[in-house]
């Protein structure tokens, strides 16, 4: 009897979760045509954890963001979310692996306000190789290359984003680069740490150990409220200028 309740149990739960999945599928069919979720990847994790699980989910901030940038966009699952969440920013997604970026062009192809860089962020101008973990298409990691040798993608740095978009602070900066963080806040922070008012991070400490310690030193300048949402860290900063 024990195990018939258990079963019911889980397929019950499978049922919610696919229901409330061609729910929200459903919504963002309306607003923005179909989008694609390709099989036998991490695709519908992706947007489980989004959509159903609201791991980007920030309540009410007291002000409407206007200028967020989306640090591995995937396949443009977290684009949709902003922009439903928040309709008049200018939404700048960066992702550099070519197979999740074909699919980011044609989920976000319906969307206003947005820019797609098919690049790694990093904290220079240089090139960079893809590295695939075996993890899925959402696990793809970004080293360095020395100029001349061959390489797979090109970088931007976050103080060209801002200039090339005139952008005058980053309200949201969402980031989940596998582990690139390191690098990100290692060097060159200090052109734009003070423009952001929230950070959205998933930190890769497995692949490289000491990142979340890099991030925590780059923001020490400031006042901080931090809290985990799902496979996140979300940090909301407290002494924001009155005038943004």
């Amino acid at each position: 009897m024990d195990k018939i309740r258990i079963l019911f149990s889980i397929y019950t739960n499978m049922a919610k979760v696919y229901f409330l999945s061609f729910l929200e599928l459903l919504k963002i069919r309306l607003s923005y045509g179909a989008i694609r979720i390709r099989r036998n990847t991490t695709d519908f994790h992706v947007f489980h954890q989004l959509f159903l699980y609201d791991d980007y989910k920030l309540g009410d901030l007291g002000f409407q963001p206007q200028f967020i940038v989306d640090a591995g966009a995937y396949c443009g699952y977290s684009a949709l979310f902003f922009h439903l969440e928040y309709p008049n920013a200018l939404i700048h997604s960066i992702e550099p692996a070519e197979v999740n970026f074909e699919v980011l062009k044609y989920n976000t192809r319906k969307m206003t306000r947005l820019k797609l860089w098919n690049a790694g962020l990093w904290n220079k101008n240089t090139h960079l190789k893809l590295v695939d973990r075996k993890t899925g298409n959402w696990g793809f990691q970004t080293i360095e290359v020395p100029h001349g040798n061959d390489f797979d993608i090109k970088t931007v740095d976050v103080d060209t984003i801002l200039k090339e978009a005139g952008m005058p602070h980053i309200d949201i900066f969402k980031i989940d680069i596998e582990g690139s963080e390191m690098e990100l806040f290692s060097e060159n922070y200090s052109i734009w740490i003070d423009k952001v008012r929230i950070f959205i991070i998933e930190f890769h400490e497995r692949v490289r150990p000491g990142c979340t310690d890099v991030f925590l030193k780059a923001i020490s300048n400031h006042q901080w409220k931090s809290f985990q949402r799902g496979e996140n860290m979300i940090y909301v900063r407290l002494d924001w200028p009155l005038k943004s």
